[in-house]
């Protein structure tokens, strides 16, 4: 919902529990939201060192899905600093599987396009979307799923796609796209601005950057306010409007100091 001081209180009062309890998979829990808070906060290699504790708890726990929680954390993470590719053999084997495996699949394209493959991210894009129009269950993760396959569908530059994904993510642009708690990819409103812009919707694209730049800002959130920044950058740019090579600057220098390896070479495309 986007009420970070709610959670932020909820999560206080789990690490309260989980440290009198003393139950593994309360701990687990407490410490995989403190990296979900850490990577938010930009602090990337800071918030892997915290999933890798909680790795070691949930499998001394015995819980049989903790090495795939941890891949979904290191995905959240990768995914901010460009290299997603770097899981594309567990991403892949993931997507081939039962359980949530649409999320998944949503994910292949993105990391292929990390990977600089726009051959391999286009099959891999038709195939997520194919596979999402058939089981489109509103499960926790839709958004989640939902939110990678516009990123992909921009990027891509698929008109059709952005269209019906602008239509179906519109009615949460306000909410902020939650991984389970394994790491947060921000406001929708940025999604909305990018498949906008692809769509030709030039005004309401100008509106969602500037309130997904405003969303990012008041968290706190560097990484988010530079990729916000760069996608915003890049639309101006195409559009021949001022304050584009500002706020693409902004994003380079954010990336850089951040170590987000994607967003600077797309930002260095338009030095």
């Amino acid at each position: 919902m986007g009420e970070l001081e709610q959670a932020h209180q909820r999560h206080t009062e789990l690490e309260r529990i989980a440290a009198e309890l003393q139950q593994p998979l309360y701990r687990h829990s407490a410490l995989a939201w403190r990296a979900v808070w850490t990577g938010v906060a930009g602090r990337f290699d800071e918030a892997e060192q915290l999933a890798r504790a909680s790795l070691r708890l949930a499998e001394g726990a015995g819980a049989p899905d903790a090495q795939t929680h941890f891949t979904a954390q290191l995905v959240a993470l990768r995914r901010e600093q460009g290299r997603l590719d770097e899981l594309l053999p567990e991403i892949e084997r993931l997507a081939g599987g039962d359980a949530h495996s649409a999320v998944w699949r949503s994910l292949v394209p993105l990391a292929y396009l990390d990977a600089g493959d726009r051959t391999r991210a286009r099959l891999a894009f038709r195939d997520a979307v194919d596979g999402a129009t058939k089981t489109c269950a509103r499960t926790m993760l839709w958004l989640t799923a939902t939110g990678s396959l516009c990123e992909a569908a921009a990027e891509l530059g698929d008109v059709d796609v952005c269209e019906r994904l602008y239509a179906e993510l519109a009615p949460y642009g306000d909410r902020l796209v939650q991984w389970s708690f394994t790491g947060n990819a921000g406001s929708v409103r940025r999604l909305l601005g990018r498949a906008a812009a692809v769509t030709g919707r030039m005004e309401a694209a100008r509106e969602h950057f500037e309130a997904g730049l405003a969303r990012h800002t008041g968290l706190g959130a560097p990484g988010l306010l530079a990729r916000t920044r760069c996608d915003y950058g890049e639309f101006l740019l195409q559009t021949r409007q001022p304050g584009a090579h500002r706020l693409l600057l902004q994003a380079a220098a954010g990336a850089r100091s951040l170590g987000m390896t994607g967003i600077a070479a797309r930002t260095a495309r338009h030095a």
